[in-house]
């Protein structure tokens, strides 16, 4: 009995892996045209803007994914190319589809099952306490910001610059988003930003301590739970409520109405968080209007988020004569669709008026799906290393860097084809060491907990505070999936090897026009082990030529940091 697993959770197989992402990647411009007649239908709904769905974040929806299970079953029984006798799923809205295309178009008696993993569930049956959660932990976030912080006020001539940012305890003086940018400013242009946080913690203590230290940071913080009021929670808790009232047009795929994908992602959505966030935001900002503030700019951190959305739409409501600059570093992963704008978010004004970029080939990836985009590239503030940096290929070949991606999941599944491999490769090379970075945002101790075997002796994890450039310097190669330090690698030519996801999506983190000898994508333990060989074994002439093709990436994909530059980003020069 041959069985086609499409829940997210369960590998494919290579052939089947690489189709399904073929697959997505011809299915993006209709899912935007999908995706786009509900945004205007719901333009002037916040509610709508509020929710993961109608972001396009296909890290956190899975309608696109659904949307692309439906194509690439429909194209495996066009070409006939596969006998199938059960497709396994875990949506029902997209097993009830799939049935009706089936017998509609194929006639077949292929089953369609529904399988859902009870804690995903049971998850779903505790979103009316999440909502309750969320509303108390904002009403105290309300009363340590009124303790810890005034309420800013505008001089006759003073106009500050809004800036988009996140903190967590590990993050406040160390800035993970913006880098230097902030350090690189002169005395006068430091008194007009004004840093607005979203505290990534729903903890009290934690937002305790993080208020506190910036409380007494020397960046100046304009902190928004300052100017919410509690009607405003009351207002994202009754959101919940209001769903019901979303406008969900039909829509037709092989003569079937798809919409229940809509609303069943809706739904499920348990990203209560980001609701509460982006309605936050828009109340941020008409709260902000009634006072005498005056803004010349707002800068969002921008991957197209619900929270980006929201942000943007609220200073066109209530400060329309602001402008938005979004800041963007390289994050072109092709599938990633919400930092890709389209037709329908500019005319909805949920977009910035202007893209900024690391680089000027970023302009063209950010502009894809909308080609009239107006765009500038700004320097690399989080990259400032990377012009220092002159890695030593000829004496590292036996140093490998892992760098892992913020999934611990896949930095699980990473690890195990990583171990699997030291023994053989010990036979065949002396002295050989894996070096493991883990993501910024995971604790190294409780990924370190979920490793059931014995570590291998030449395996080393490093600290999160290690630096990147350094470590890249003692590595011959990098190793890792869905990153940005695959460019920053490059960019030091040194070649990467990616792992790819074989459930859900693959994230493709390679710019289309970077020379193949420079990176290797691997499926599995003998790709990996080939492609670890080959890279180890090149010679000097061809170490030599990742060093020059590294230096043309540098150029294009990351601006030195400059002067007009740091003026450009800051709207201080055209």
């Amino acid at each position: 009995m041959s069985v086609l697993d499409l829940r997210d959770s369960n590998d494919l197989s290579n052939k089947k892996s690489s189709l399904f992402y073929e697959t997505a990647l011809s299915s993006r411009e209709e899912f935007n045209n999908f995706i786009s007649g509900f945004n205007l239908k719901n333009k002037s709904n916040l509610d709508w803007w509020s929710e993961n769905t109608s972001s396009r974040n296909t890290y956190a929806s899975k309608l696109f994914y659904n949307f692309c299970c439906i194509k690439f079953v429909n194209e495996l029984f066009k070409n006939r190319s596969i006998d199938i006798d059960e497709i396994i799923v875990d949506s029902t809205a997209l097993k009830n589809i799939l049935e009706k295309l089936i017998k509609k178009k194929f006639s077949s008696s292929i089953k369609v099952s529904l399988k859902k993993k009870w804690s995903v569930q049971a998850k779903l049956s505790f979103k009316f306490l999440y909502y309750s959660y969320f509303f108390f932990e904002r009403v105290l976030r309300i009363f340590l910001a009124r303790i810890y912080f005034r309420k800013i006020h505008s001089s006759i001539s003073n106009k500050y610059i809004l800036v988009d940012t996140f903190l967590s305890q590990d993050f406040i003086e160390k800035d993970r988003w913006y880098g230097d940018f902030y350090d690189l400013l002169t005395k006068e242009d430091k008194k007009e930003i004004l840093f607005v946080p979203t505290i990534l913690s729903s903890s009290f203590l934690s937002t305790l301590k993080i208020f506190r230290q910036i409380s007494k940071s020397n960046r100046n913080f304009l902190v928004k739970e300052s100017y919410i009021e509690i009607k405003d929670l009351i207002y994202a808790f009754s959101h919940l409520f209001r769903l019901n009232k979303l406008e969900i047009p039909s829509y037709l795929i092989e003569d079937i109405d798809i919409c229940d994908l809509i609303r069943e992602d809706i739904w499920s959505n348990r990203d209560v968080f980001s609701i509460y966030e982006s309605i936050i935001n828009y109340k941020f900002f008409l709260n902000l209007s009634k006072t005498d503030i005056k803004i010349s700019l707002a800068i969002d951190w921008f991957e197209g988020h619900c929270i980006d959305k929201t942000w943007n739409l609220a200073l066109k409501d209530f400060f329309p004569k602001v402008k938005r600059i979004g800041y963007q570093t390289y994050r072109s992963f092709p599938l990633y669709l919400s930092v890709f704008p389209i037709e329908s978010e500019k005319e909805t004004c949920v977009i910035p008026d202007t893209m900024a970029v690391q680089g000027e080939a970023c302009r063209k990836d950010v502009k894809i799906f909308l080609p009239d985009l107006n765009t500038i590239s700004v320097p690399a503030f989080r990259s400032k290393n990377i012009w220092n940096n002159h890695p030593k290929n000829g004496d590292i070949s036996s140093n490998i860097l892992v760098s892992l991606p913020l999934n611990q999941n896949t930095s699980l599944k990473i690890l195990d084809i990583i171990f699997s491999l030291t023994d053989e490769i010990k036979v065949s090379r002396n002295n050989f060491l894996f070096s493991i970075k883990p993501h910024p945002q995971n604790n190294i101790e409780k990924l370190l907990d979920k490793i059931k075997i014995k570590i291998p002796e030449n395996i080393l994890f490093l600290d999160n505070n290690e630096n990147f450039y350094k470590l890249l310097e003692k590595s011959t190669l990098l190793i890792t999936e869905a990153s940005a330090t695959c460019l920053e690698s490059l960019a030091s030519g040194v070649p990467v090897i990616v792992i790819k996801n074989k459930n859900g999506f693959f994230y493709d983190p390679i710019p289309s026009d970077t020379p193949e000898i420079m990176y290797r994508i691997c499926s599995d333990k003998l790709d990996l082990l080939n492609s670890i060989n080959y890279y180890c074994d090149l010679s000097l002439s061809d170490k030599n030529k990742l060093m020059k093709i590294g230096e043309l990436i540098k150029k294009n994909y990351f601006e030195p940091i400059s002067e007009f530059g740091i003026k450009k980003f800051i709207n201080k020069v055209e």
